[in-house]
């Protein structure tokens, strides 16, 4: 019996009549039903079917997102903030907690899923015959049918990934993204400033550039940051502020 259990009992022992035996034990029993009610309501809900598209929509533009600071980090949190802000209909207020877990755990699942297609989209480039060894066919294959609009930061960071996968090879499904996320740390870390990060983003996307083809010798162009539509750029906004979530990765 817990300590409050307890206490409560021995309050019940000193009750005075019968009617305040009654009193109390009624006073319990509906407070036994609200709690079993209300976690009846946590248990019976479901992600609406429209909300899981619109997660699988946005965790796309999300995961592809050239400013993501984290990817194995809060992503889920600042994913559902910024389809709050977008006012994405069907998600639970935050005061429904149940709910919002149960949210958060199908948007962790949804962005695991667009990692891992994105990672493989990036390794099958580099197959010699690969159509999109170019860093803009790649992009236009990683966007496909969605409504995200390609930019040279897009290709600058799927650089940046490809470089993970031709250098961390043995590194495999969530391990591979922590690797990404502890390069972007270690140049945080290094305590390098703004202009030396991106220069050190820049020259990966060169070096890809001279392997892999020049994306200004394609048919494809890209579409200035400035000018994205306003929920990618709800999008790039969120996944800046992903907060650091580094983990202990399996040794390779």
């Amino acid at each position: 019996m817990s300590a409050k259990s307890a206490s409560d009992f021995e309050s019940f022992m000193k009750a005075s009549d019968v009617a305040e035996h009654m009193m109390i034990l009624m006073a319990t029993v509906l407070e036994v039903r609200d709690g079993l009610e209300a976690q009846k309501a946590v248990d019976e809900w479901r992600v609406p079917n429209q909300l899981k598209a619109n997660i699988k929509v946005y965790s796309h533009a999300f995961v592809l997102s050239p400013l993501i600071n984290s990817y194995r980090g809060k992503a889920s949190e600042s994913l559902l903030e910024a389809m709050r802000e977008l006012e994405i209909a069907e998600i639970p207020p935050t005061k429904e907690t149940g709910q919002v877990k149960i949210l958060i755990t199908s948007i962790s699942s949804t962005l695991t899923g667009q990692r891992n297609v994105l990672k493989t989209k990036i390794s099958d480039s580099l197959k010699p015959e690969s159509p999109t060894r170019n860093i803009a066919a790649l992009a236009n294959a990683v966007i496909g049918k969605s409504r995200i609009k390609p930019t040279l930061q897009l290709y600058i960071r799927l650089a940046f990934i490809r470089f993970h996968v031709v250098n961390y090879p043995s590194i495999e499904d969530e391990n591979f993204w922590i690797r990404v996320d502890q390069t972007m740390e270690d140049w945080r870390s290094a305590s390098l400033t703004a202009v030396e990060i991106t220069q050190a983003y820049n020259n990966m996307y060169s070096a890809d550039k001279e392997l892999y083809g020049d994306p200004a010798t394609s048919s494809f162009r890209v579409t200035d940051i400035s000018l994205l539509e306003g929920w990618q750029l709800v999008m790039n906004t969120y996944s800046s502020s992903v907060a650091a979530g580094l983990g202990k990765r399996k040794r390779v």
